[in-house]
């Protein structure tokens, strides 16, 4: 090759480069613009001039990667988000444990005034409700939980895939929540609120498959600010994830757990003082596909 030619081809190649720069820079330009069309529509944003929305829950740990959705858009005004549930800090070491990430469960979009800003809460998708099986256990009257006391372990709530609506008071309590998929060696997860810092949590480290130590954050959580004293809780745990919304649907967790088929356990605490758990639902949830038998 002669040095015309190498210079020929070191010219192309550079305006070969800039063009995929430009090519790159104009995408992100058109489909930031897109975006903000196609949500500034659907959320009819011109309604509320000169205010920033923003989504209140964590965008991290077990869920990222959001997309936004709408399935039938011809019919019903609504949008929805589904995200991925993995981290590529254990994405490895939880496909050699037959583990893979998957789709969170989907909640629907909407704008809302909380605490004089417009946000874009989340809720969950009506249909889920249409999962639910059979109630399990539900009480509408207020009973008072102690400290060393735990309610729901002498129940039969020992299914793997559950949904919980409860309504609890924390009162006197430092922290109130709930331990699920326990099973010998503790509980996979811990769902609480800590009532002096008025943080929602999910802690998973108490019992993880033992290959991802070190792997997991142990902890997610963002401030919940109670409405007349009262935490209101919605909570869908399925085989491999928890998913935990607020009362008012401003606010979700989202974490994956890896637990045993065994660990089945479900217990209510409260600790530091005792706190009154007003009413609570649990149902077992099937699932969505025809053939589930086969997959679990």
């Amino acid at each position: 090759m002669d040095i015309s030619s190498i210079v020929s081809f070191k010219n192309t190649a550079v305006r070969y480069f800039c063009f995929i720069i430009v090519t790159g820079i104009v995408s992100a330009i058109v489909a930031n613009s897109f975006a903000v069309d196609k949500f500034g529509a659907a959320f009819h944003w011109p309604e509320y001039p000169g205010q920033i929305t923003s989504a209140r829950y964590p965008g991290y740990h077990d869920h990222h990667a959001l997309n936004a959705v709408s399935w039938n858009p011809a019919q019903e005004e609504k949008n929805f988000w589904q995200g991925w549930m993995n981290q590529r800090n254990y994405i490895k070491e939880s496909s050699l444990a037959r583990w893979c990430g998957a789709d969170s469960a989907a909640r629907e979009i909407s704008l809302k005034t909380l605490d004089g800003r417009v946000s874009l809460t989340p809720t969950p998708v009506s249909g889920l409700s249409g999962l639910r099986d059979s109630l399990l256990y539900h009480s509408e009257q207020s009973l008072e939980i102690k400290p060393g006391i735990t309610l729901l372990q002498d129940h039969q709530v020992d299914v793997p895939v559950f949904e919980i609506e409860a309504e609890i008071m924390p009162e006197m309590a430092r922290e109130v929540g709930f331990q699920i998929r326990s099973g010998e060696a503790g509980a996979v997860a811990v769902i609480g609120y800590d009532a002096v810092t008025e943080r929602l949590y999910i802690d998973s480290h108490h019992a993880r498959h033992r290959q991802f130590a070190g792997f997991l954050p142990s902890k997610h959580e963002t401030q919940v600010k109670l409405n007349s004293g009262v935490l209101k809780l919605r909570i869908l745990v399925d085989m491999s994830s928890v998913t935990v919304f607020s009362g008012v649907g401003d606010v979700l967790l989202t974490g994956q757990i890896f637990p045993q088929l065994s660990d089945t356990g479900m217990k209510l605490f409260s600790y530091g003082g005792a706190s009154v758990l007003k009413k609570i639902s649990v149902w077992s949830v099937h699932s969505i596909w025809e053939h589930s038998h086969l997959i679990f």
